[in-house]
């Protein structure tokens, strides 16, 4: 999905939001791209959103493979993947997950962050699958435009058997 290029706020590529509202499988992998819109002076133009009890999941031995830029606007977070409360996760039963967040941002905008995880949302694969985690903050020449922020108590990146990965490369000009 691709946010719309309105000057207004939040011009989302993908949100999934709200209990029962979520994109998953009973075995098969899954795969999501999101790129927020959004011109001008917008804000929180996040490539994919994910928030309100909602997830995104692969049943069985499928994989998750999601990829996530924020928008180029002047704003503010413009976030390339966003996990923001908790039970809102990207997840597996069994296989592996990778998340590849791109913050945005242009000019003097800041809290770019690639991949932000907040409010006890959930980056996690289940039985032996891995997760890789990379993230690269954008390009705005404000403050924390970071690639990885893991915030707020509860909020975490696991897995119950398999690797983890982390990769995060700051951002800012």
């Amino acid at each position: 999905g691709v946010g719309g290029t309105s000057t207004g706020n939040s011009n989302v590529g993908v949100l999934i939001a709200d209990t029962n509202s979520n994109i998953t499988s009973a075995g098969g992998s899954v795969s999501v791209t999101a790129v927020g819109g959004g011109v001008g002076a917008s804000s929180d133009n996040y490539g994919l959103y994910v928030v309100g009890q909602s997830f995104i999941s692969a049943g069985g031995d499928g994989n998750v493979l999601v990829a996530g830029t924020g928008g180029t606007s002047t704003g503010n977070f413009n976030v390339g993947v966003l996990i923001a409360d908790a039970n809102s996760k990207i997840t597996s039963s069994d296989g592996d997950v990778s998340v590849t967040g791109q913050g945005g941002g242009s000019g003097e905008s800041s809290d770019n962050h690639g991949i932000l995880v907040s409010g006890a949302g959930q980056i996690t694969a289940g039985g032996s699958g891995s997760v890789r985690v990379i993230g690269t903050g954008g390009e705005g020449s404000g403050d924390n435009n970071r690639g990885v922020f893991v915030v707020d108590a509860n909020s975490e990146i696991t897995s119950s058997g398999g690797d983890i990965t982390v990769i995060g490369q700051g951002g800012g000009s």
